[in-house]
């Protein structure tokens, strides 16, 4: 996230410069996590993720919509997360594929893009940038490295005096001091944090409150 945030804070000042749009796509293969993390901590626009019911929705109330208030506003920028491999009608790939050419050609109807007699608008610039796996090349922190060290040490204590606590099991680091063996069979999906997503959209938006509940059958805080 940290390596992350260091190319969409580069993207933004760039889109508030220039008036572009940007959509960057982090690693997610199914997730959305790592996209909602990112988006929160830069204030990013909006933030496309794979746990949404309808994407598609999304693209057109949230990111169209905030567009439509905000393109030409000086020294704003337009930059929006997307969640690898989140699915959308525009393109089978999903993720960042298709939004830019769909971004394009609608932004481009507004009456406030169309040439008249004497004006002769530019059409702001839509590009999209894939950080995808160079973001496992950052450098961990010092707390990862302490984290490592204490489940290394965990997990070798353990082999060695309780194997059959541990076998068939993975540890977690819940806080400093408590590590828990937990059964992989009962390993689960991490719930998504709707609230966040919410929070980060703000109740002013159109259909917000909608997206801030998860579909049925899943799980929520």
């Amino acid at each position: 996230m940290a390596l992350a945030n260091e190319s969409i804070e580069s993207l933004k000042a760039t889109s508030a410069a220039m008036g572009s749009i940007f959509f960057v796509e982090v690693m997610g293969a199914g997730s959305g996590h790592l996209a909602l993390a990112c988006a929160y901590q830069a204030r990013a626009e909006g933030v496309l993720v794979n746990e949404h019911p309808d994407p598609d929705a999304y693209i057109d109330e949230i990111i169209l919509g905030t567009l439509k208030r905000t393109l030409g506003v000086p020294n704003k920028s337009h930059l929006f997360v997307v969640a690898e491999r989140t699915p959308h009608s525009h393109h089978r790939e999903g993720g960042v594929h298709g939004l830019v050419d769909y971004i394009t050609a609608s932004t481009a109807q507004w009456p406030r893009g169309q040439a008249r007699r004497g004006h002769y608008p530019l059409s702001p610039a839509t590009k999209a940038t894939i950080l995808g796996h160079t973001l496992r090349g950052a450098h961990p922190t010092p707390e990862d490295k302490t984290i490592g060290q204490h489940l290394a040490y965990e997990a070798i204590r353990r082999l060695v005096d309780h194997p059959e606590h541990v076998v068939g099991s993975m540890l977690a680091y819940r806080e400093p001091g408590t590590i828990e063996s937990i059964p992989l069979h009962a390993v689960g999906p991490k719930p998504f944090d709707w609230e966040l997503f919410a929070r980060m959209h703000g109740s002013d938006l159109p259909g917000t409150a909608s997206f801030a509940s998860p579909p049925s059958g899943s799980s929520s805080r």
